[in-house]
């Protein structure tokens, strides 16, 4: 298990000593070496190639249990992709943010941007859907962070031990914070990666409250690290530590309201609401419809801003 001791440098340097295989075996009193030569002595034919692929797979699995290799410069499977956040203005004004995979890291620095243009208007609540949502580019999730803190605020850092800090990441933001209204920030189990962070960094925020299930946990920071002229590795060198949030590396963070619906189970199998769907539903909503009863979660969001609005009004 990877335990915070290693920088990224010392990682990658480990590796590419200890999957040397005349490293692994130059030792006399080398327990590899000694299960070699037991298993020499009953004349089994060993596989040179099969060994080191072995070696291999155990030194990653004792860095990170996640790790991955694959050829140079092929993607992985759980790399996180960037976010594009698709918005839609509901009656009332009010903001519905949703989390989805977009082509490039510029679509996600994109709807940072976009959010803020959007508040400015007038908009009498957000409802951020991080349902299901990853992201990896911490550019980004700084951008993000300026929506509710000031220019330079320390928001998170790397850290790959209890107390060495590799990086620090501030908010960055091209303007003041935005006057805000009330945010309805959406989460479940599957709610990983940047999203997460995010998450964590606006629990006690004034003016956001979460609602849905507890998010998967997992603040593992994760890059690509060279193993051979062929070959890379996917695998954790820091840990994601907000600075003005929680911690919530193994727990993940607990929503202020909790809500298990038919969409927003533990289990996780059952599909995310279509977009569209939940669009018009919750529009449908805020005019007295029926149709929000296809996302709980989203409705029971709404009817928390449309308290807030009530009691604002004179």
């Amino acid at each position: 298990m990877w335990d915070g001791t290693h920088t990224r440098a010392t990682v990658a340097g480990s590796l590419a000593l200890m999957l040397m295989r005349g490293a692994i075996l130059a030792a006399p009193d080398d327990r590899v070496n000694q299960a070699l030569q037991a298993l020499e002595t009953h004349g089994l034919l060993l596989d040179t190639q099969r060994l080191e692929q072995a070696a291999v797979d155990g030194i990653l699995r004792a860095v990170d249990p996640e790790a991955q290799r694959g050829p140079r410069g092929q993607p992985f499977a759980t790399e996180e992709a960037p976010l594009h956040l698709q918005i839609d203005v509901w009656s009332n004004q009010v903001l519905y943010v949703k989390t989805a995979s977009a082509a490039t890291a510029a679509d996600e620095l994109a709807g940072a941007a976009a959010i803020r243009r959007a508040v400015t208007t007038n908009t009498s609540g957000i409802v951020w859907d991080l349902r299901r949502a990853g992201g990896g580019n911490l550019d980004a999730l700084d951008a993000m962070g300026g929506l509710f803190f000031e220019e330079g605020v320390e928001l998170y850092q790397l850290r790959n031990g209890p107390s060495n800090v590799v990086a620090r990441h501030n908010a960055r933001a091209p303007g003041p914070v935005p006057r805000l209204p009330p945010v309805m920030l959406l989460v479940d189990d599957q709610t990983h990666g940047t999203s997460e962070t995010l998450a964590a960094l606006l629990q006690h925020h004034p003016s956001v409250m979460v609602l849905g299930t507890p998010t998967r946990g997992s603040a593992a920071w994760r890059e690509r690290v060279p193993l051979s002229e062929t070959e890379d590795a996917f695998i954790t060198t820091a840990w994601l530590t907000p600075t003005t949030g929680v911690v919530y590396r193994g727990c993940g963070v607990f929503p202020d309201v909790l809500v298990i619906t038919p969409t927003n189970t533990p289990a996780g199998n059952e599909p995310a609401p279509d977009t569209q769907t939940v669009a018009s539903g919750t529009a449908a909503a805020l005019d007295g419809g029926a149709q929000a009863d296809q996302d709980t979660l989203v409705r029971r969001a709404v009817d928390i801003l449309r308290g807030l609005q009530a009691l604002r009004q004179p």
